[in-house]
């Protein structure tokens, strides 16, 4: 991405703030590269970055537009006012933002990034449209949660990535409107990525496999949580992963 993205993206190109800042941490790094190489792709028409915080990402994605000449136009959008970036140009250029509760007052939205919030708000957002026509999503914890919602809501989930975040591997999923195939714990664990793979997969699938292995011991027998855990477990070990190399880090 260059020494400009790593600079932006590292916080390092305005001013520090006393507001959380994910994604400009070191160990946000990988995320927001990965998030990045994902749609960087499919950048066309009206791009909003939903909950765009600092607009590490926001100022990125203008960077690439113009920069590559891509016909687009990047909006980054928070639900309250005092919440927009407080630096709102990309290396000297404007940046647009609006105040919305996700995308609406939007009449159309072409893709959208939402990252960083919970499953049930993820699908809340694209629930209350207007639905773009990809979007990639990353939420934190309970993606498990996520992609079943996904499913249910009539998102076909298209891509899946890891990236290195302290022990364990965010997960980072683009979806389109239709109609997902996969069911039971391959659709919970992560479809794409069991059939294309990934780099980090084996360690994912390690730290999935201990967090439930806890939980299954500390579970009373025959209780959901135990049944729950259990299963998951099982099928874990049955993918027959190669052992995970030491854990990757920025």
């Amino acid at each position: 991405l260059g020494d400009v993205y790593k600079r932006q993206a590292l916080g390092t190109s305005r001013p520090p703030s006393t507001r959380r800042d994910p994604m400009s941490k070191k160990k946000g790094l990988a995320r927001l590269q990965a998030i990045l190489k994902m749609v960087e792709p499919h950048i066309h028409g009206v791009v909003v970055d939903v909950g765009c915080d600092h607009g590490q990402l926001t100022a990125l994605l203008h960077d690439l537009v113009r920069t590559r000449g891509l016909q687009a136009t990047v909006i980054g959008s928070e639900r309250m006012a005092h919440r927009l970036p407080r630096n709102r140009s990309a290396n000297g250029y404007p940046m647009q933002m609006m105040v919305a509760d996700g995308m609406r007052g939007l009449r159309h939205v072409d893709v959208c990034i939402i990252a960083g919030m919970g499953p049930h708000t993820i699908l809340e957002i694209l629930a209350a449209g207007p639905k773009p026509k990809t979007a990639v999503v990353h939420s934190p914890d309970r993606t498990d949660t996520l992609r079943r919602g996904l499913k249910a809501a009539g998102w076909r989930i298209v891509e899946e990535s890891l990236a290195p975040e302290n022990e364990r591997c965010a997960e980072i999923l683009r979806i389109e409107p239709g109609v997902e195939v996969s069911t039971g714990h391959t659709l919970l664990f992560g479809p794409r990525l069991l059939e294309h793979g990934d780099p980090l997969l084996a360690q994912h699938a390690a730290f999935v496999h201990r967090h439930w292995s806890t939980v299954a011991a500390s579970a009373p027998p025959g209780s959901h949580g135990h049944t729950r855990a259990t299963e998951w477990v099982t099928f874990i070990d049955g993918l027959q992963l190669p052992e995970p190399g030491p854990p990757s880090s920025l």
